[in-house]
């Protein structure tokens, strides 16, 4: 599965993991990492590069990651309506 991702701080690496901190029923697997544009923009709070990029992952159920993994943290945007993206 592709994901777009708002990337801030160092990139993640393949083999390492994407996984939620709240109620985690799965955790993606990455399989290889591109920038999605060349821009890069500082993040004044979080005092960090912003990167937009684009994970080619795969779906694990949470229990499957081996103990070890180098897992980083995942939270999903709030999507927005279709009649809301097209105004």
């Amino acid at each position: 599965m592709k994901l777009r991702a708002r990337w801030i701080g160092p990139l993640p690496r393949t083999g390492e993991y994407l996984m939620s901190q709240v109620r985690p029923r799965f955790a993606y697997r990455i399989n290889e990492v591109s920038q999605k544009t060349p821009h890069v923009h500082w993040d004044a709070a979080a005092k960090a590069e912003v990167r937009q990029l684009q994970i080619v992952a795969d779906r694990v159920v949470a229990n499957a990651v081996p103990e070890g993994a180098r897992i980083h943290s995942w939270k999903w945007d709030k999507r927005e309506t279709r009649a809301k993206a097209l105004r």
